[in-house]
């Protein structure tokens, strides 16, 4: 009985040990998904043993001893009744435990501190901060673009695609996002970890799939507000280079001789009849 006790200790034990390998979350909603992984990591871990445990047992019990052939057995009733009960008990105790988590990851609040409309473009993304005022977007296949966030605060997205189905992903807050056109996808998350991260489309959509990349920079609200009054300051400040002068737009033309400016040739009376 010790010696059971003890094992399954230490099966338990060893299943901790190995939720520690999983990536933690750097928002509140990313940390509901990986304790959901911990959690199903440990209820399962007993499953998994005892499944191993009773095909090695088959295996050394039932294993040919001579050339006589295998008896065959047609099965019972109690036997198919095992067959489906377990399984059934094992995702009643699993399924309350995940209809929680996509209830926490899936709660959108009423009052965002920041909301953004992320594009998704062939093969780009532009960041919109609705309240601010401000785009922020990269250089197609050449800069990509930086979402900045402030930290500890609930960032609201409302995600859209302008062409093909993309999909928004950083690995950090460990969910996706479908972007498909026509159909907006609206999510929360609150990033509660200071850093930069990386973050992609996960799905496939051309050519340059793989250079469609994107940056998440979580940084102190004090950092933020900066970077808010910098942009928009570096935004005021944009001059256009000078275009050539404008030619003006007529009712009617005058034939003229071959070569001379339109400007020259254009010629129209107060009643708009040609001349």
């Amino acid at each position: 009985m010790r010696r059971r006790v003890g094992g399954a200790a230490a099966l338990l034990a060893g299943a901790g040990l190995l939720t520690g390998c999983a990536q933690q979350g750097v928002s509140t909603q990313a940390q509901d998904i990986h304790d959901l992984y911990v959690r199903i990591a440990i209820l399962a871990a007993p499953v998994f043993i005892g499944v191993e445990a009773y095909l090695l047992w088959c295996v050394v019990r039932y294993r040919k001893r001579d050339d006589l052939p295998a008896p065959q057995g047609a099965g019972s009733g109690r036997m198919l009744g095992i067959f489906f009960a377990i399984p059934t008990v094992i995702i009643a105790v699993l399924f309350p435990f995940g209809e929680q988590t996509l209830g926490y990851v899936q709660h959108i609040e009423k009052h965002p501190d920041v909301v953004i409309n992320a594009d998704a473009f062939q093969w780009e993304w532009t960041f919109t901060y609705a309240n601010e005022g401000l785009v922020s977007s990269g250089k197609t296949l050449v800069k990509p673009a930086v979402m900045e966030v402030p930290v500890n605060q609930t960032i609201h997205i409302h995600l859209q695609s302008r062409d093909v189905v993309h999909e928004f992903y950083v690995p950090a807050l460990l969910f996706m996002r479908n972007a498909i056109p026509g159909y907006p996808n609206d999510f929360d998350f609150t990033p509660t970890k200071l850093g930069t991260y990386p973050g992609q489309c996960a799905e496939f959509c051309g050519l340059w799939h793989s250079k469609m990349t994107f940056v998440l920079k979580v940084v102190p609200p004090t950092d933020y507000a900066a970077w808010i009054q910098s942009e928009k300051a570096a935004a005021l400040n944009v001059s256009c280079p000078v275009g050539p002068p404008s030619v003006p737009r007529c009712s009617w033309w005058r034939r003229t001789p071959r070569g001379t400016p339109p400007a020259c040739r254009c010629r129209t009376t107060s009643r708009g009849r040609r001349r």
